[in-house]
């Protein structure tokens, strides 16, 4: 509707246009640039944000929450706790454009916690975004022949000919439950970097195994996760350790779901109260004791297992 207003009066104009989908969308842009867009995907409401640093998310937390989530919510809109998703995108340029062997450790540090998309950050959607673990351990051998192909520079040191490449000896090889192949439907869809006709400027990596965000802050603490993750691969980089592959296991419960994934965010340096509340509810019900984790942490070492 032309006659939206923000929260703050001529603090912004609404723009109609076309979406991806050749669907009406409305985009609200900001006196400072910052901009959301709105638009109807099949089944849900679909709310995009301007590509934005974590500071610049930060900065905008207050219009997100009132003129997002609040006005949706005296439409009786409201983000389910299942249904639909809260994709998120890391731009190519922006996080891998200087190191593409830092876009190889992400896809495998990311492949490597099936705990994610599993019940942390998502409930297991394994039709419209499974893990590799969750596909089979040919489907895992060839994507650890992809990287391992990368690392030994038989495809070049650029993130698209390694996205490239996943889709094509990966992706292309996951049949999806129609019979077709999963290029997109991935935890990881790697589309944009792909496709050809994407300007560079607009290449992402998209996260899709993420639950709809409740608000705001959700949608914040996300991202500080994850550019929390960024920065520990950045520091294995630095320190000449790229992260192995290690075919792991399927995770259906929270019994080995909680643990990695608590190992996930102190190894990033993170407080772990600070992220159990990302968790599916039945996962943060789960009695879980650190220590224990801690315990069999060292347990490992000592072996050399």
């Amino acid at each position: 509707n032309r006659r939206a207003r923000c929260k703050i009066p001529h603090d912004c104009k609404v723009t109609k246009g076309i979406d991806k989908s050749n669907m009406t969308a409305y985009t609200v842009t900001y006196k400072d640039g910052w901009w959301y867009r709105v638009s109807s995907d099949p089944g849900v409401v679909e709310v995009q944000t301007k590509p934005s640093t974590l500071v610049e998310l930060k900065k905008n937390r207050s219009r997100m929450t009132g003129d997002i989530f609040k006005i949706a919510k005296t439409l009786k809109i409201e983000p389910h706790e299942i249904v639909g998703g809260g994709h998120l995108n890391i731009g190519m340029l922006s996080a891998f454009a200087d190191d593409p062997h830092l876009f190889a450790d992400f896809l495998v540090d990311f492949a490597n916690h099936p705990e994610l998309p599993e019940g942390a950050i998502d409930y297991g959607d394994i039709v419209n975004a499974p893990a590799l673990a969750d596909q089979g351990k040919k489907i895992m051998k060839l994507f650890d022949e992809v990287i391992t192909d990368f690392r030994k520079g038989k495809i070049a040191h650029d993130p698209v000919a390694l996205a490239t490449a996943v889709e094509r000896r990966v992706y292309s090889k996951t049949p999806s439950t129609d019979g077709l192949y999963n290029l997109k439907y991935q935890a990881m869809n790697l589309r944009t970097i792909v496709n050809e006709e994407v300007p560079t400027e607009e290449k992402r990596a998209e996260i899709r195994s993420v639950r709809a965000q409740l608000d705001a802050d959700e949608f914040i603490l996300e991202c500080e996760l994850f550019e929390a993750r960024m920065n520990y691969l950045k520091k294995l980089r630095k320190a000449g350790k790229p992260v192995k592959f290690v075919f792991p296991e399927s995770i259906t419960g929270p019994e080995k779901g909680v643990p990695a994934f608590y190992k996930f965010v102190i190894e990033c340096g993170e407080k772990w109260e600070d992220y159990r509340g990302l968790m599916a509810d039945h996962w943060q019900t789960f009695k879980f004791t650190p220590s224990c984790v801690k315990a069999l942490s060292k347990k490992t070492s000592k072996d050399g297992k």
